[in-house]
């Protein structure tokens, strides 16, 4: 018969490293899984980063990274380095400079010629003859009339007029051949009328087939007139008001190089 203290005294004695339940132990638990972390735990999909992670497709990065694809070239403000240039020079952008809606540039401004009513110091008109041109502004006092050209060859007359509309206040007419004689005839018609000619002359300085250099200066009182650089001749104002002189017509026997205001 088996004694009963014998089998009490194999069980583990209270306070030791089991537990138990009035005095009996807990049966031995099968194996549990193990916590996350534990070595046979088996593999779980891992926070992004971890070692095992399977790799993640690419992701767009934020502008400047490494790994992040070539942005295509974006418009840069104007005055940036790449900023179209004009003619060589760079075009500023901002307030006064080349750059408006739509990055359009502005071209830079050309160097002013005389056109039209206003020419410069040399005209842009065609200067085939016969030769019409508006004086800018009018006559003055001061004012500076300079034609180069030259004479044909088989020259018979040139004129040049100095017009106030149907008028004319200067009429200088060098005449190559009458009845065998040179002169240069300076006269004026005011109303339709004529006035008394001019003819007395030093010298005659036009030369057939030759160039020329005409220039004729207002003066308060007359027009001086200078043929190659030498004073020529002086005809006084019939028209009491200069300033009603605006137009100059040049025809005849004559070919044009320039002709300027000044």
């Amino acid at each position: 018969m088996i004694n009963l203290s014998d089998a009490v005294d194999g069980w583990p004695s209270p306070g030791g490293g089991n537990q138990s339940t009035e005095g009996g132990a807990w049966p031995q638990q099968p194996d549990q899984a193990p916590g996350p972390g534990a070595p046979n735990q088996p593999n779980q999909p891992m926070w992004p980063g971890a070692p095992n992670q399977p790799n993640q497709p690419n992701q767009p990065t934020w502008p400047g990274a490494p790994n992040q694809p070539n942005q295509p070239n974006q418009p840069t403000w104007p005055g940036a380095p790449t900023n179209p240039t004009w003619n060589g020079q760079q075009v500023a952008g901002g307030e006064g400079g080349g750059s408006g809606a739509g990055g359009a540039l502005w071209p830079a401004l050309s160097p002013s010629k005389g056109s039209g009513d206003r020419p410069g110091a040399n005209t842009s008109v065609s200067l085939s003859v016969p030769f019409s041109q508006k004086i800018p502004d009018g006559l003055r006092t001061g004012k500076i009339i300079s034609i180069k050209g030259n004479i044909k060859p088989n020259a018979n007359k040139v004129t040049v007029d100095l017009c106030s509309g149907h008028d004319l206040a200067f009429h200088f007419n060098p005449r190559f051949n009458e009845n065998g004689k040179k002169a240069i005839v300076r006269n004026s018609k005011i109303g339709g009328r004529w006035g008394n000619e001019e003819r007395s002359l030093p010298r005659f300085p036009f030369v057939a087939g030759q160039p020329f250099e005409l220039r004729i200066e207002c003066a308060s009182d007359m027009f001086k007139v200078f043929v190659q650089g030498s004073h020529l001749l002086d005809f006084h104002h019939r028209l009491p008001n200069v300033r009603q002189i605006q137009k100059l017509d040049i025809y005849g026997d004559v070919t044009l190089s320039h002709v300027s205001f000044q």
